[in-house]
């Protein structure tokens, strides 16, 4: 059976890059090109794949941009000596037998949750290594997502503590009360509390809306004459599982003995 893990690449390493900086290492890139390599190499054991692949950003902007112009606008730009230092990073996780992907016009995002569906779809099981939320809305039988740091599993029960929902409303739920990292707003005047009681009590946002009389005063009004923006904000959540990426699972068997 197909054990593919999805490493997000650029998540991973600046994780370990910051880390290491608010340490105050003087030599904390060096530092942090040995400890990526130790941490895919740990990974890698953790996991024992049959198939591994690093999926990096794409150059330009991506359909999200297209769609909203503000999107990630207010993320910290990468800094430079780690910007310049990316191919001695790919090359660590290359040395260690995983090869590195990028798609032009793609976030990795993307990438990872259609070879992530692709894997399931043969019967396959897809780890995806990332501290990442945004690919919580993918957890099932066959997917699964961990966060490498804490050493833990983004499972159902670890979705519906931290959300009150299940993975499947996270779109919806994102819609409703945005994703303040990703720079997507949701509703206006719609926090977490909001949005997670109106899923808990409607299921859905499209009852929301179909609610929006019967929960009535401002809150109502604001449902309604903002509704475009929560179409907007959901569709900016919501993962591409179909990309064109050209390449083929075996290119990606895992043979590295560590």
């Amino acid at each position: 059976m197909i054990r593919f893990l999805l490493v997000d690449g650029l998540n991973l390493v600046r994780r370990v890059y910051s880390a290491l900086a608010r340490a105050e290492e003087k030599s904390h890139l060096d530092n942090a090109l040995v400890s990526v390599q130790q941490s895919l190499q740990r990974a890698l054991r953790e996991v024992e794949p049959t198939h591994a692949l690093s999926v990096f950003e794409g150059e330009g902007l991506t359909w999200r941009h297209d769609l909203y112009p503000d999107y990630k606008c207010k993320r910290k730009a990468m800094p430079e000596e780690l910007k310049e230092s990316l191919p001695d990073f790919k090359q660590k996780f290359i040395d260690v037998g995983v090869n590195c992907f990028a798609c032009k016009g793609l976030e990795a995002d993307d990438v990872i949750a259609t070879l992530a569906v692709k894997t399931a779809s043969r019967y396959g099981q897809a780890v995806i290594l990332s501290t990442d939320h945004i690919f919580c809305q993918l957890v099932s039988s066959s997917i699964s997502v961990r966060n490498h740091f804490k050493k833990c599993f983004y499972d159902n029960d670890y979705i519906v503590a931290r959300y009150g929902v299940v993975g499947q409303q996270l779109p919806d739920y994102w819609g409703l009360c945005g994703y303040v990292s990703n720079g997507i707003p949701g509703l206006p005047k719609v926090g977490e509390k909001t949005a997670k009681m109106y899923l808990q009590e409607y299921g859905s946002a499209q009852q929301v809306l179909a609610n929006a009389d019967v929960i009535g005063g401002k809150q109502g009004e604001n449902i309604k004459r903002y509704w475009p923006q929560y179409e907007l904000s959901k569709s900016l959540s919501l993962l591409k599982l179909d990309c064109e990426l050209g390449i083929n699972l075996q290119d990606y068997r895992y043979q590295h003995s560590l």
